[in-house]
């Protein structure tokens, strides 16, 4: 199964050099920065202030579950691939 998903990760889509696994660490890094802008910008900014806490709240999730896919991707470098 890691073998798979070593695949998937490494050789399946490519954009330019960078593989799936960096380009969904680049997505997950991005929702990151716009979850912590969002809350900092709806702070000062008065028209965010009726920007619904749960926009914040799936951005960050969204982040989250990438961020772990993409995990599980990288490690798959290094885990049962002989």
């Amino acid at each position: 199964m890691w073998w798979l998903l070593n695949m998937i990760a490494y050789n399946s889509f490519s954009l330019g050099p960078f593989p799936l696994v960096v380009l969904i660490g680049f997505v997950a890094l991005f929702l990151f920065l716009v979850s912590v802008v969002l809350i900092g910008i709806k702070r000062k900014g008065k028209h965010l202030q009726k920007l619904p806490l749960g926009v914040h709240r799936w951005i960050g999730i969204t982040a989250i579950i990438l961020a772990i896919i993409h995990l599980v991707m990288a490690l798959t470098a290094y885990i049962g691939v002989a």
